[in-house]
């Protein structure tokens, strides 16, 4: 039988959570509240965490201008000590997530005054396109497990039991961890968006100030 895995946790972590929030749902919140729980379980000071909604030139259909998907994380994180920062889709260019961690751990070291380390907060899904071949640059995958580190939140229709052996996060399990998800996890935005077309209530899968500003904007109609 493998030995357990020890896992690394610095001592200092700030959650990044990148994507295309189109539109952000309650799902995103409760994965920063989630991993933040894990980590200060872990001993460690979570200094903060934010949503980093995607650049304009990521290149996914149905996308939203990024100043629309900030609004909406904007109204989201509202009444909670999460922000929603606008570097990575303020770019020229479509930003890697190495780039945005990279960012991050530069800016809130020289906050704090001591080394910060950005942690990368995701779904099983995305954790999964790791083993994808053309989805990631490997030389940014290698550093992003190396020297930062991945919190993944379970979600129906990915076995995550199968991540020890895809041979990029092999090496890393130290810094890749999996929680299991303390709440139904299979909201998407797109189940959102359908839902906004075909015009039935979203009420309670999205913050209401979203709500709201998605139907004086006529979003997804």
């Amino acid at each position: 039988m493998a030995s357990a895995v020890t896992k690394v946790m610095p001592k200092n972590v700030y959650l990044v959570q990148c994507g295309s929030f189109n539109p952000i749902h309650y799902i995103h919140l409760r994965n920063l509240e989630t991993v933040r729980d894990y980590c200060v379980s872990l001993g460690a000071n979570v200094v903060g965490g934010c949503v980093s909604p995607a650049n304009d030139k990521y290149s996914k259909s149905g996308l939203l201008p990024s100043a629309q998907r900030l609004a909406m994380c904007t109204l989201a994180v509202a009444s909670s000590d999460w922000t929603a920062e606008d570097w990575e889709c303020s770019q020229p260019t479509y930003t890697r997530t190495l780039i945005v961690l990279r960012h991050y751990r530069q800016l809130m070291t020289e906050k704090l005054g001591a080394e910060v380390i950005p942690l990368l907060v995701c779904g099983a899904d995305l954790l999964d396109s790791f083993n994808k071949p053309g989805c990631w640059i490997p030389e940014q995958m290698e550093e992003i497990l190396s020297q930062y580190g991945v919190v993944c939140v379970e979600r129906p229709g990915t076995d995550t039991s199968r991540f020890a052996t895809y041979p990029v996060l092999m090496p890393h399990m130290d810094r890749v961890h999996i929680i299991p998800a303390s709440h139904v996890n299979d909201l998407s935005s797109t189940t959102v968006r359908n839902l906004v077309h075909d015009h039935k209530s979203v009420k309670y899968l999205v913050p209401d100030s979203v709500i709201t500003y998605m139907a004086q904007n006529h979003l997804y109609e």
